[in-house]
């Protein structure tokens, strides 16, 4: 083999940076296989569902109900108009006066492992669940947890070893019935 062969086969295993001056400081070449770590590396963790007993904390209906409403009148006038909001009404001065339906409301709040969440709103599930459960009947909540993890060489072996975890959040996925 010639000089110049084994220099080509010298260069190309040690990589081209350090004659370009984009390898490390001063040309010189690092001999570690492994490379030096990054010292401590933080990253957010979801859970796989989880499951606890819950218990129902809270109930509540707000009836259907009229609101009035004022905004400024964007068809008609005089008498009868519809407003900015785009509910019907009477009309004068350049605003419109109008009552606005709203719906039944139900809520149900259920408590689990010091968290809370509640479900409400104007559908049928909801009302459904308004009537299904009541206070202190107990259910199975499926969640996740939000975890942020800090991982350290603690060692100096080049492996990133789990030295912190803080739970941030429970995310609610779901719930059903207590399973006896």
């Amino acid at each position: 083999m010639t000089l110049g062969k084994k220099a080509l086969q010298i260069i190309a295993a040690i990589g081209l940076g350090f004659l370009s001056g984009c390898g490390s400081s001063g040309g010189n070449v690092s001999s570690d296989v492994n490379p030096p770590v990054v010292s401590t590396q933080v990253k957010d963790v979801t859970s796989e569902i989880k499951h606890d007993i819950g218990v129902v904390v809270d109930r509540s209906y707000i009836p259907a109900h009229l609101t009035p409403s004022v905004s400024p009148t964007v068809v008609g006038g005089n008498g009868y108009g519809m407003g900015a909001d785009g509910h019907w009404g009477v009309s004068t001065g350049g605003v419109t006066i109008s009552n606005r339906t709203v719906p039944n409301e139900y809520s149900v709040t259920i408590s689990w492992n010091g968290s809370q969440y509640s479900i409400s709103g104007t559908g049928r599930e909801e009302w459904q669940l308004f009537n299904e459960l009541h206070i202190g009947d107990k259910v199975d909540v499926s969640y996740k947890e939000i975890s942020r993890e800090t991982y350290k060489d603690t060692n100096g072996d080049g492996i990133r070893e789990l030295v912190d975890s803080t739970l941030l959040r429970k995310k609610y996925c779901g719930f059903g019935p207590e399973n006896q």
